[in-house]
């Protein structure tokens, strides 16, 4: 959900962080969770367990009982919702008080009515009686609440545009979309959702010091949050906050619990999963969860490693997927290739960008795939199935060749301009530049730049790697302007490759 407001805005998990000393005097917390609705096509599995997992976690923050109001199934509808926010969590609210908002059901999208939305959608919640409550109505209720410290919670999906996997995969994982098309007014539907270069997404991990919230969302852009992976489990992004809350050693930072949950949801979901977004002021993103609400500054947490001191091409491709801001799918003809076979791929981002596809040998040399000198231009489109080879971006020659063994292939997909082809790092082999580990962080550098992150300048060093492939003709590089919308973000995903004799 996005809230348009400097001050407040709620998609996943927002903390208002006020700056001032003094010690808080009251609690208020509004749990509300829908397993059932008045449509039971609508049913969900999860909310119902969302709601006891949250009232364990904000115990352990200091809130009794007394000071929790729950609205579970038909309860929850969209007046009782309006009303227990307009007066629990602001009547006799002050500013030394904390306040919590927690939802679990479905989400949509319906035509924005204000235009204040730059994609034209208002993102929603679904309550039991199907009448959305839009996000402006819940920013006008929060902007009253007068507490020193919010937190808000929402587990369920709002954008809705990736509703099902590329490739149709049968994967085995049985789970609720949180997404209720029903309620949507197009907005919603992939099929007419389109994106360019100039399209923002949430940062998965970014310092935004002029904000005075944390934000921890389930989804990133264009996903759809799950509902409960597994019986008697809560949805896919509670249930993963809330073992990291449990099993983590403390302090727990929250850039430490985005993290864990991505690798919880990726393990649990597979080509399902969802990627947890998470921004606020960087004192803050690296501090303990359990300091919410705390008078003092909370104690530091050591910040995680970025991309600028990945020490191996394997650390920086878990840190890119772990940390992906959009979906981006990629799928291989078929998992395993005998030498001599011809390999052939499938991408699609939800978003435009620059795509570049690296494959990481049993070796631990890098193969930049594409761009290559068959094709040097990388530019794609929004939602495009990309096949490589392939007629569009260039039929070139990519067989399976020593040494045998597990591959891995990250497709990255940025918005700024990023061509491994040409860039200053690596050999040049034929039709694909290869890089070894030793061009580490000098590949870190060059994909820092294009994902905002900044690194240190360093001297590519010298690949004596080679391989043997023919050579089609070379094009010439074009420019591509530069994004003129939000500066950086990207969208990354891994697959593995198994080589055979």
């Amino acid at each position: 959900m996005n809230l348009k407001s400097a001050s407040i805005k709620a998609l996943g998990l927002l903390a208002c962080l006020g700056l001032s000393s003094m010690s808080y005097a009251e609690n208020r917390a509004l749990l509300v969770g829908l397993a059932e609705y008045k449509d039971p096509k609508a049913n969900l599995r999860g909310p119902e367990t969302d709601v006891k997992l949250i009232q364990e976690v904000i115990g352990q923050i200091g809130f009794t009982p007394d000071q929790v109001h729950v609205l579970l199934d038909r309860q929850a509808t969209r007046a009782n919702i309006l009303s227990q926010m307009r007066t629990w969590l602001t009547e006799g609210v002050g500013p030394n008080d904390r306040v919590i908002f927690y939802y679990s059901g479905h989400g949509a999208q319906v035509n924005d009515r204000s235009g204040d939305e730059s994609d034209g959608c208002d993102e929603s919640i679904v309550p039991y009686d199907l009448n959305v409550i839009l996000d402006d109505e819940i920013q006008t209720i929060l902007q009253q609440v007068k507490a020193r410290e919010i937190l808000v919670m929402f587990d369920s999906c709002f954008s809705g545009t990736v509703t099902k996997s590329l490739f149709d995969i049968d994967d085995g994982v049985d789970a609720d979309t949180k997404f209720w098309d029903k309620a949507s007014t197009g907005c919603g539907i992939a099929s007419n959702k389109e994106f360019s270069l100039d399209d923002g997404a949430l940062d998965a991990s970014k310092a935004v010091n002029t904000q005075n919230y944390i934000e921890f969302s389930a989804a990133a852009e264009n996903q759809v949050a799950l509902g409960a992976l597994r019986k008697g489990e809560g949805s896919a992004f509670t249930q993963a906050v809330y073992n990291g809350l449990s099993t983590l050693p403390k302090p727990i930072s929250f850039e430490a619990l985005r993290n864990y949950a991505v690798d919880w949801i990726k393990q649990r979901a597979r080509s399902r999963a969802h990627t947890p977004q998470l921004s606020g002021p960087e004192k803050w993103l690296n501090s303990d969860f359990y300091a919410f609400g705390d008078a003092d500054p909370a104690p530091a947490v050591t910040p995680p490693a970025t991309v600028q001191n990945a020490s191996s091409p394997s650390e920086l491709f878990q840190q890119l997927v772990n940390k992906t801001q959009f979906k981006v799918e990629a799928q291989a003809s078929q998992p395993s290739y005998k030498l001599g076979e011809r390999i052939s791929f499938k991408v699609r981002s939800s978003k435009a960008g620059y795509l570049n596809i690296i494959e990481l040998d049993p070796n631990g040399n890098l193969v930049v795939v594409f761009p290559n000198t068959y094709n040097d231009k990388n530019q794609i489109r929004a939602n495009e199935v990309i096949t490589l080879p392939g007629l569009r971006y260039g039929n070139f020659d990519f067989t399976a060749i020593e040494p045998v063994g597990k591959s891995r292939v990250l497709a990255l997909v940025t918005s700024q301009p990023l061509n491994l082809l040409t860039e200053n790092v690596g050999n040049l082999t034929g039709l694909f530049k290869v890089m070894t580990e030793q061009d580490t962080p000098a590949l870190s550098t060059a994909v820092a730049r294009a994902i905002g992150v900044s690194a240190p300048v360093v001297s590519p060093s010298t690949s004596n790697t080679t391989t043997t492939t023919t050579n089609p003709p070379t094009t010439n590089t074009s420019t591509i302007p530069a994004n003129q919308g939000p500066s950086h973000y990207y969208g990354a995903a891994e697959l593995e490759l198994i080589t055979t004799r």
